[in-house]
This record gives C-alpha cells, structure tokens and sequence, in this order.
C-alpha cells in the first residue's frame, strides 16, 4: 500500500484527520504529512525503525507527539526548532535520547518521562521556552539537556542517586527550585557539577506521603491518618502496588494519584473524599471492586476509564449522583469516567432512579441497581 496515495485521498475527500496508527514495517515518505498539515494533531506508529516516520512529521504541524511503545531511542536533531509541538510522551521503551533531539521546540510545554529512559543527552531539550515543569524519572542516569529552558518553574529528579550531569545542563533555567528525594538533598548538592546549582537543590514538598514514593515496586501503602490529600501522580506507574488504605482523614485524591497501579484490585474511598481528581485511577486494569463513600460530590475525566470494565462492580454510598467531569477531545466530549462495560453500579435503593437520569450518568443505566 503506497502511505502517500491514501493520504492524498484522504485530503482530497477533506476527511478531519486527528491522528493515525500505523504498524510495524510501514515506511512513510518525508512529504506524506504536508499534505495535510492544516488537519493532523496526533501521531502514534507501532514502527519499529522510527526515524524516517518521525521525519515525516516535521512536515507538518503535530501538536501531541506520541512516541510510540517499542521505540528504544530518539536520535539527534530530529525535532530540533520544531515550533508546533506542544505535548511529548516518552514510554519505558526508550532508553535514550540524543543530543539537540527537542532543541528549540518553543511550544512545547509539557513532557511525560516513563521510568526506563537512562539517557538525555547533551542540549536534548535546550531552549523550550514554554517548558514550565518537568519531572525527570529515577532510571536517568545521564542529564545534560534542560539549558535555557527559561519558564521552567520547578524541575524533579526522583533518583536517589544523583544522575550525571553535564556541566551546563540547569544554566539559563530561570533559577527555578531543583526538587530532590529528602534523603538525597546532600548527595545532590556536593555531587560532579550539581555543586553549581548546589543553593537551588531542596527536598521534594507537599505531601510527605506523596514525596517519598521514589521507589515505584512497592506493593502495600497504608496513608497515614491525618493525611488530608493525595497529591497529583501520587502512585503514578506503581504497577505493583496491591493494597491501599486511605484513612477518613482524606478530602481528595488528586490528578493521576493511581494512575496505571495496574496490580490494584480492589479500592476503598472513604466518605471523607469529596472530589476524586482526573485519570485518578485511570487504565488500573485489575481494578474490579471499587467501593465510593457518600462523600464524593465530583468523579473527574476519565478517572477510573478501562477499555473493557466487564468484570468491575462499583458500590457508591452518595445518595446525590457525583458530578461525572467530561473528557474533551477533537472528537467530541466523553463521560466513560467509569470504563465501557461496567459490569454493576450498586447505589442507595433511594437514589436508583436519580441516578439512571442524572446528567452523563444515563451512559451506566441499564447497570445501575440498588445495594444488595
């Protein structure tokens, strides 16, 4: 199949492109995105050999840049003064990225690191000037890319080993704060090179349960009483985390706070939570009992979402239906808060019907049923 002539159909058909797959082996030639710069905003590709797709793109004007699982490096130069890349996720896949890769991408302001890269090179991402924060894995082992990165605002290193760094890598960053595990502030701080930065190094703050997760394998968590909150990506990627215990002290659950814990299989929110944030437990795909207390008021976008929730009950005390927060997309607005195929939604006998025709809730309907 030539890449090329299908897109040229595609664009003289005007078909609202918002992003492609493609498989493995699939070649794409370097003008094929120009043909329809104006209309694509997302690209993920399961191609191995990932160079020649990926030059493809600078043609066009990509905003959410997905690096596709698979992928194990990403080569110099290759989105250097990319001006129209506004988001990058990086998967565990890659194990490097090479020097000047992002130099210049001005409109970038977000970066999602996965656990597993151990290389940023020389100058990676020099001079993204919109970049406000970031968070740098505990796999890095070399950092030498962050220079003139002029809004950041804070950046975090959640090694407690400090990576090695490039003499230069932090200048020009606005002389943010430099967030450290606790117990690493003064390995950090006397460190090669780090000694530079030494006065802006400080331990991580906030929640201090939400600070000491550096090590992503633990498998129970027992949130101390008195804990008011859980911080924004808590557990984010604690894929063998089994048992939580969140104590009735708690009054929300943050943005991503369980994100992909994907050996939780059971999860008690207590009637003190009102507000449980976006993705919360987003794609926790062993999650099949999840008990909510009368407290909560608002579930957020796609807080619990499952592709496939068939073997997921929900037992919900709140005898007023949650607010189910949208998802909004190029495609339209979403409330699958819950996942597709829920198997049971047990709610107060009273609120049955209430919830059957709340707003966004309707989607569950046909399994909403009273406690037994």
């Amino acid at each position: 199949m030539s890449i090329n002539t299908e897109l040229q159909k595609l664009k003289d058909t005007k078909a609202g492109i918002r992003s492609a797959i493609l498989d493995r082996g699939v070649k794409v030639g370097n003008e094929a995105y120009s043909l329809y710069p104006d209309r694509i905003r997302a690209i993920t590709t399961t191609a191995g050999t990932y160079d020649n797709f990926l030059k493809g793109l600078l043609e066009g004007s990509i905003t959410d840049l997905v690096i596709p699982d698979g992928t194990t490096r990403i080569r110099s130069n290759l989105f250097m003064n990319n001006t129209t890349i506004e988001t990058l996720y990086v998967p565990s896949s890659v194990d490097r990225i090479d020097m000047m890769a992002f130099w210049g991408c001005t409109s970038l302001t977000s970066v999602e690191f996965e656990e597993g890269i151990t290389v940023i090179g020389s100058d990676a991402f020099r001079n993204c000037t919109s970049l406000t924060s970031v968070a740098i894995p505990e796999s890095v082992e070399v950092f030498d890319g962050f220079n003139g990165c002029s809004s950041l605002t804070e950046i975090t290193f959640l090694s407690l080993t400090p990576p090695e760094l490039g003499q230069y890598s932090l200048d020009g960053t606005n002389n943010c704060p430099i967030y450290v595990p606790k117990n690493s502030v003064n390995a950090y701080k006397t460190a090669r090179y780090w000694t530079r930065y030494a006065s802006r190094i400080q331990a991580i703050v906030g929640n201090e349960l939400f600070n000491s997760i550096v090590d992503r394998s633990v498998t129970e968590i027992d949130i101390p009483t008195g804990t008011t909150s859980i911080g924004d990506e808590a557990f984010i990627n604690c894929s063998s985390l089994t048992d939580v215990t969140i104590p009735n002290t708690v009054t929300s659950i943050g943005y991503a706070a369980f994100y992909q814990c994907t050996s939780l299989t059971a999860i008690d929110i207590p009637d003190s939570v009102t507000s449980i944030g976006d993705y919360a437990f987003h794609y926790c795909t062993s999650l099949n009992d999840v008990t909510i207390g009368s407290g909560v008021t608002s579930i957020g976008a796609l807080a619990f979402y499952i592709g496939n929730a068939q073997n997921r009950t929900y037992t919900i005390y709140a005898t007023t239906p949650p607010t189910l927060l949208p998802y909004d997309s190029d495609g339209g607005t979403y409330y699958y808060n819950l996942g597709h195929d829920v198997a049971a939604i047990y709610v107060p006998a009273a609120s049955v019907e209430a919830y059957k025709t709340a707003a966004n809730w309707t989607y569950y309907a046909s399994v909403i049923q009273a406690i037994p």
